[in-house]
């Protein structure tokens, strides 16, 4: 204890300089420490976040396909088996996930020898409606009625499925049930599909048709595997998937929850705090995550740690200068004492005024003692804060703006590599300044030239027979200009739109329905005006027209995406503009695209 004393390591300052120091390196430590793990948690939910989009958004484009077969079918008197393959065929090359489109026709039991009889014809082969039997594909029993899987594409890798009757199954039956009770899109849940004999799980979306006399005609039918479906999604969205582990769960049922995927070794539900809601057509899937190891790694940081042992170590250094300076000043302290007692005993025999000066002159050496003391610690301090000021003041900048980097999205691993790189070269700095002062002081998709008057021609042949059915007058003006474009998204987009002012001239009942197409240069841009006199939107949902899963359709007569998906491929795809306002009778549909020159 009297060592210490005699070093100055017990001197109040010393001792409130050197716990001061401590205490804020723990606190900058424990800052930093909290700042990295909100800051990867952030970026955790950002990779979660956009898989959950790209999922979601991958099955909407899935549904947008069926509810176009749904039109096909609707603008048809009647739909062959050549017909429904040529329709499809392009929506099967383009999405990949699509593991089938079949047309399941409602079939009562007095129909079924003339259905056996017309896929044998078209099929030039052996066809009759089975059932699963005690685990084996069968001729189906005799039923009041049948949902066989009439018309199916691709063929090749399918053939086990067709004529299977959907209604022989429970699971596939029930959802039958619920797509005619919603009169709407209906998912199933999990299924192993009859084509396969993998252990992966499968579901199927089914879309009810109905004739003009509001008969079930039958229903449209997409085969999705669900491996596919989110692999697909993930690759289309160029989002990561080897960061995390990711559990999907069917929640519909909360009393029997059901294991759908992973891209794990572990089939068991994994249920994490952090999820999301994933929605199809009815179900609801639940997307669990949590961070893999790979992204465990990259979040280990030593950085917090290297700053609290660089600042030990510099609160250290600085105490024990002080504690030295301390020293050397009681050492002179004891030295002027010995000596003034010195003088003291050899003028003992001195006059008064000899006695009185010299203690006049101790005086002045305690307070010169004191003046020496301060002055040195004051020019210690001085020094090291001069020179520790802008390593410091740089420091505390890319500390105070690194969450503001990561809000405006600026935050990545080169980033944050060059973040450590830069801070580490101030510890090495402020390490050379340590030493400095030791030493001092110790001495694909196609896009092709297209014809915006020809794909609308187009397209309103595909609707011909139901717009003169109802008597509804279509009409085209304007001069003809071309886009560099997919024509098949294009005339997704007319279809949609046309479409739906149809559907409104027949809600609303118009005498002398109209829709005219009006078609316009401006300079170096080209506008498509879609006029009806439906009579209009409500102010109160215009603008709302192009969300996902609004519509102003009866239930059961539109999901809500068609207007959505439309917005999404003008202005994604083909970098134009949609809008929507009321005219005098009705509603406008203002498109504007760039106009494409060779």
């Amino acid at each position: 204890m009297n060592n210490l004393k005699k070093l100055g390591l017990l001197n109040p300052l010393v001792l409130f300089v050197f716990f001061m120091g401590v205490f804020l390196s723990i606190l900058i430590c424990i800052f930093l420490f909290n700042n990295i793990n909100k800051t990867n948690k952030e970026e955790f939910m950002y990779i979660q976040k956009r898989q959950v989009a790209s999922i979601q958004r991958e099955l909407d484009f899935n549904l947008q396909v069926l509810q176009s077969v749904e039109s096909f079918f609707n603008a048809s008197i009647f739909v062959d088996r050549s017909e429904f393959k040529k329709f499809v065929s392009g929506f099967l090359k383009t999405h990949d996930d699509i593991k089938a489109l079949e047309w399941i026709p409602h079939v009562p039991h007095r129909l079924r020898n003339r259905y056996e009889k017309s896929a044998k014809r078209d099929l030039n082969t052996d066809f009759s409606i089975k059932e699963n039997i005690d685990g084996k594909i069968q001729k189906s029993r005799i039923k009041d009625e049948y949902y066989p899987v009439y018309y199916v594409e691709p063929l090749l890798g399918n053939e086990k499925v067709l004529g299977f009757d959907l209604a022989s199954n429970s699971i596939r039956l029930n959802s039958i049930r619920e797509a005619i009770k919603r009169k709407g899109i209906t998912a199933t849940s999990r299924i192993k599909l009859i084509q396969e004999n993998k252990s992966e799980f499968a579901f199927l979306v089914l879309l009810p048709i109905w004739e003009i006399t509001k008969k079930l005609k039958g229903f449209t039918l997409g085969v999705y595997k669900i491996s596919d479906v989110v692999n697909a999604a993930l690759k289309l969205n160029k989002v990561d998937n080897s960061k995390l582990d990711i559990w999907i769960v069917d929640i519909t049922n909360e009393d029997k929850e059901e294991y759908l995927f992973t891209n794990t070794n572990q089939t068991k539900i994994i249920k994490t705090d952090s999820f999301f809601d994933i929605y199809v057509a009815g179900r609801t899937w639940r997307l669990f995550a949590k961070p893999n190891s790979k992204l465990q790694k990259s979040y280990n940081s030593f950085f917090p740690f290297i700053i609290l042992l660089s600042g030990i170590f510099i609160t250290g250094l600085i105490t024990y200068i002080m504690a030295l300076k301390i020293m050397k000043a009681n050492d002179l302290e004891i030295l002027v004492k010995e000596k003034t007692k010195e003088l003291e005993d050899f003028n003992k025999t001195l006059s008064l005024k000899i006695e009185k000066a010299v203690l006049e002159n101790n005086k002045k050496d305690k307070l010169l003692l004191e003046q020496s003391k301060l002055a040195a610690m004051g020019e210690m301090i001085a020094a090291i804060a001069h020179q520790w000021r802008q390593p410091l003041n740089t420091l505390a900048i890319q500390l105070q703006f690194i969450e503001d980097d990561f809000e405006d999205g600026l935050v990545d691993t080169e980033y944050l590599k060059n973040y450590s790189k830069e801070s580490m070269e101030l510890v090495t700095f402020m390490t050379n300044t340590i030493d400095d002062f030791r030493d001092f002081f110790v001495t694909d998709k196609i896009k092709i030239k297209t014809s915006v008057k020809n794909k609308i021609i187009d397209t309103i042949k595909i609707l011909k027979a139901q717009l003169e059915n109802h008597n509804i007058k279509m009409q085209i003006v304007g001069n003809d200009f071309s886009i560099f474009a997919n024509a098949g998204e294009f005339q997704q987009v007319i279809l949609n739109i046309i479409n739906n002012s149809k559907d409104a001239l027949l809600s609303n009942k118009i005498k002398n329905p109209e829709i005219k197409v009006e078609l316009e240069v401006i300079e170096k841009e080209g506008f498509i005006k879609i006029h009806d006199n439906a009579g209009g939107i409500k102010d109160d949902v215009i603008d709302r027209i192009f969300e996902p899963y609004f519509t102003t359709k009866e239930q059961g007569k539109g999901i809500g995406l068609g207007l959505y998906m439309s917005k999404m491929i003008i202005e994604e795809n083909m970098s134009g503009y949609i809008s929507a306002k009321n005219n005098e009778g009705g509603v406008t549909f203002i498109i504007k695209l760039g106009v494409y020159h060779d």
